[in-house]
Formats: C-alpha cells, sequence, structure tokens
C-alpha cells in the first residue's frame, strides 16, 4: 500500500452545525499536511437548511468515494466540535 493511501486523515470541521466551513483550519490542516498526511476536508451540508442526518449521511459518501475512487482503506477520522460528532 502506497504511504500516501495509510496516512489518510478525514476531517470535519466544527460550527455548531450551522456556521463555519473548512477552510477556518487552514492552519491546523496544513501542519497535519506537513507531517506526512493526506488530508480530505469534508464541508458537509449545514442546519437549518439540512436536517439530521445528512451530516452522517454525506461522511458515509466521503468514506466511500475514497475507497471506490482513490483505493483508501483506511482513514485517521477527525473532528472539531459539532464535526468532533460527526467523527465519533
Amino acid at each position: 500500500v502506497h504511504a500516501a493511501k495509510r496516512n489518510v486523515i478525514v476531517f470535519f470541521h466544527g460550527g455548531g452545525w450551522v456556521i463555519e466551513g473548512s477552510d477556518v483550519q487552514l492552519q491546523q490542516l496544513t501542519s497535519w499536511v506537513r507531517e506526512g498526511f493526506t488530508v480530505y476536508s469534508v464541508n458537509y451540508p449545514l442546519s437549518p437548511e439540512h436536517r439530521f442526518p445528512i451530516a452522517i449521511v454525506s461522511f458515509l459518501k466521503a468514506l466511500r468515494t475514497l475507497k471506490e475512487k482513490h483505493g483508501v482503506e483506511s482513514v485517521h477520522i477527525v473532528g472539531e466540535s459539532a464535526g468532533a460528532n460527526i467523527a465519533a
């Protein structure tokens, strides 16, 4: 397995389910890249326009896409605040 496929982080941003995108955490994401990880940051649909469980569905779709289109078999799932709820 190629090293990039073993060191993958899937990141979900915080924001109380209603605000913020992953671009806000650019500094943290960049530090993981510098450590050798490939980072995928998922901008999930926000409330109140999108109701539960759409953020979880987006998470599952992101994982499926990584596996089917990029051959990624294993990931580190990381989230901050509301994103940590998705990651859990």
